[in-house]
């Protein structure tokens, strides 16, 4: 039996439940909206600085991609595990609020870094809080939401991350420019505390599955990963993941250097404009994901991972005219663009995985998806260009970054395939 049908199933033994989670289920998705948005406004600062932090500590391409990608991403994939576990047992509001306040002091500390190993230290302590996020947030959705209704409000909270992206760029390239990169980070940090505290009062911890977990039935941690792997079709929806981070959280790291340095664009006017190119056109696109699913999948299963694949497709062209493209303006769309496509994928894909996972382990499940797009996504994909970026710095100069970025043009092209084996999967999944 699937999970969809153990959720139908439960609304009939437990009704309570279902009275009780619509009364907050508007105000838990603005909390978690807004939450999702300070964990990207502050994770993207360094994106921003990183001209100046260079430049301060002497620093090679390759150390800032460790810097963005794998001292966050070892980190967080070290935790994520065990932070999910225990959302899937305790309240998650309120360790919610004990995660955001951790991120936003790492925020600030990292303002007051006197060296690089300060600088990734705060780092890993950025990502111990963040881990807790994604997992946490759409676990509490889908207690909220049923099957066929998830694919919106999951998508309304991720593009929460991406408006976050659009304002912290922005914020950061113009507090960089006229206060410096230090007080840029420790001002960014300080919002978060506000929301912690917001979220500890007003958001209700929604009641869980009828099949969640009970005292007597709570699994170790060992035997709930295995559980999670056995959800059908999770490896594609895996794959699909990371690929779609990689083309815009895993790139984004490096958008800002790109425009900076093969346009000559000030660190104010880059904040701007790359801030909305990537948070407006990602942000949009998860919006859009979520509605387009809901329609969709209320017609077949698989209808919308059909689109995703023929989706997948156009971002080529357009992703190597932004790279390629001798004016600046017509690279920031041609960004946006890419971001739209790419982000319309996620609550597709996220709610795919609620759709499919044992109802007990939400979180769980959502933390083994989220570990492999960080490992893959925010750590692998940074990295690589950065040192790649090296390699061909002898041959190609100041134009290395773009050379280096151009290999992720084969992205897209897997991700098609990912979403057309997700889409069989599904349809096999719920026919009927």
């Amino acid at each position: 039996m699937s999970s969809i049908e153990r959720e139908g199933r439960s609304s009939h033994v437990a009704p309570a439940v279902g009275q009780i989670a619509r009364g907050g289920a508007t105000s838990a998705v603005v909390l978690l909206t807004l939450a999702n948005f300070m964990s990207m406004f502050d994770r993207v600062q360094l994106s921003a600085l990183l001209p100046p932090i260079k430049q301060e500590f002497g620093l090679t391409d390759g150390q800032l991609g460790i810097l963005t990608g794998l001292a966050f991403s070892l980190m967080y994939a070290s935790v994520a595990l065990p932070v999910a576990w225990i959302s899937d047992r305790t309240n998650r509001a309120r360790l919610l609020a004990a995660a955001l306040s951790l991120w936003s002091l790492m925020t600030v500390l990292s303002g007051l870094a006197a060296s690089y190993l300060h600088l990734v230290a705060a780092r890993i302590g950025l990502a111990v809080g963040e881990s807790a996020m994604t997992p946490t947030a759409h676990s509490i959705l889908a207690d909220y939401y049923p099957p066929h209704r998830r694919a919106l409000p999951i998508g309304i909270e991720t593009a929460g991350a991406s408006f976050g992206v659009f304002a912290g760029l922005a914020v950061a390239g113009w507090a960089g420019t006229h206060l410096g990169w230090r007080h840029a980070l420790m001002i960014a940090g300080a919002p978060g505390f506000v929301l912690a505290v917001a979220i500890v009062l007003l958001m209700r911890e929604p009641p869980r599955s009828a099949f969640s977990a009970g005292k007597g039935e709570r699994a170790r941690l060992k035997a709930a990963v295995q559980a999670v792997f056995r959800a059908p079709g999770l490896p594609w929806l895996i794959l699909a993941a990371v690929l779609n981070s990689s083309m815009t959280t895993g790139l984004g790291q490096w958008v800002p250097s790109f425009f900076a340095r093969t346009h000559d664009m000030s660190l104010a006017a880059v904040g701007v404009s790359v801030g909305a190119a990537l948070g407006l056109g990602t942000g949009f696109g998860h919006v859009f994901g979520g509605w387009i699913f809901n329609r969709l999948a209320g017609r077949r299963a698989d209808f919308p991972f059909r689109y995703g694949a023929l989706a997948s497709l156009f971002i080529v062209p357009f992703y190597l005219t932004a790279l390629w493209a001798p004016h600046p303006v017509v690279g920031l769309l041609c960004i946006a663009i890419c971001n739209f496509i790419a982000g319309s994928f996620v609550p597709m894909v996220f709610s795919g995985v609620q759709n499919v996972c044992d109802p007990r382990f939400r979180a769980t499940t959502g933390a083994c998806v989220l570990l492999c797009t960080v490992l893959g996504a925010y750590g692998a994909t940074p990295t690589a260009i950065g040192l790649l970026s090296d390699a061909l710095t002898p041959a190609l100069g100041v134009m290395s970054l773009r050379g280096a970025m151009t290999v992720m043009a084969a992205a897209p092209l897997v991700l098609a395939v990912a979403h057309l084996k997700i889409g069989s999967r599904m349809r096999q999944l719920f026919a009927g």
